[in-house]
């Protein structure tokens, strides 16, 4: 590597180094969108026997599979260790929206998914306001800002 690259690498470190990033939310923002569809997916269980892919070290009886389900092994089959694992997959609740920037969708299995899900699946086609805050990663340097970032979107609730 030439003297001239170690430089340039040197110099964005101390520059990196010297620098502070922090998250910071905007206030609340509106946005008007459109309700799309609602999505319902019911929840799951699954019992299968396969492959044992590596022992489960927490518990001296037991293996993870391919898909990392854990379960219980219960012997050999043509040379191959064998469990029986069990998995489940929560329900999920979703929203889907269209504003003027494209289509998003607020969706997973915690409470508020089904309050919103509740409160918004009999209104397809219907326009509502939509609260959320913007997430930036701000970067300063001496008390100073010298880059700001949009990283992340704060969905905070659709209101008729």
């Amino acid at each position: 590597m030439k003297m001239k690259n170690v430089l340039f690498i040197l110099i964005g470190l101390v520059f990196l180094t010297s620098c502070n990033t922090k998250r910071v939310e905007s206030g609340i923002l509106h946005e008007k969108a459109v309700i799309v569809t609602a999505i319902y997916s019911p929840s799951e269980h699954h019992t299968s026997i396969g492959t044992t892919m590596m022992k489960d070290y927490n518990n001296p009886i037991g293996g993870v599979d391919m898909n990392g389900n854990h379960g219980v092994v219960i012997g050999k089959m043509n040379g191959q260790t064998v469990q029986i694992s069990e998995s489940t997959i929560p329900e999920k609740y979703g929203i889907v929206f269209q504003c003027q920037h494209g289509t998003f969708t607020i969706e997973g299995s915690e409470q508020k998914h089904k309050i919103l899900y509740d409160k918004l699946r009999g209104n397809i086609n219907d326009t509502v306001d939509v609260l959320y805050k913007e997430i930036y990663e701000v970067t300063t340097k001496d008390d100073k800002e010298v880059e700001r970032k949009l990283v992340d979107l704060d969905f905070i609730d659709a209101q008729k």
